[in-house]
């Protein structure tokens, strides 16, 4: 492996705690599949950025990944609110299309990369790693 390679190593997944908030119920599943295929093994999920605010009270997670329009959190309002929290969290936002504006909005907000949607189990991956030591 080229030394500048980015690596999350099998230990490093299975201490992730992962927190998938998406509407879709069949998004998130098709994301926790990849995800455990993948080696991650703490992986909680929820519905709505507000769900997710809920959950973020009771546990820390290290990623989110989250679905970039609004559900009933606007998405800026909602990383807004996680870094002010938890400043460590790595969040990824997830959209089924590429809307520039939207998610140069959220990265402006401080989200650390984004996942267009349906995608492969090694673009997951790519994007986690990216977000976690790019």
């Amino acid at each position: 492996m080229p030394e500048n390679e980015l690596v999350l190593t099998e230990l490093e997944r299975q201490r992730a705690t992962v927190l998938l908030c998406h509407p879709d119920q069949s998004v998130r599943l098709n994301l926790r599949r990849a995800l455990e295929e993948l080696k991650f093994k703490q992986i909680s999920e929820v519905a709505s950025h507000g769900k997710a605010i809920e959950l973020l009270k009771e546990r820390h997670f290290s990623h989110i990944l989250f679905d970039s329009t609004p559900t009933n959190v606007d998405p800026s309002a909602f990383v807004l609110g996680v870094l002010r929290d938890t400043p460590e969290t790595i969040l990824l936002a997830l959209s089924n299309l590429p809307e520039a504006e939207r998610i140069f909005a959220l990265l402006q907000c401080g989200t650390r990369g984004y996942l267009i949607l349906p995608a492969s189990k090694e673009s997951l991956l790519e994007s986690v790693i990216f977000a976690s030591k790019g």
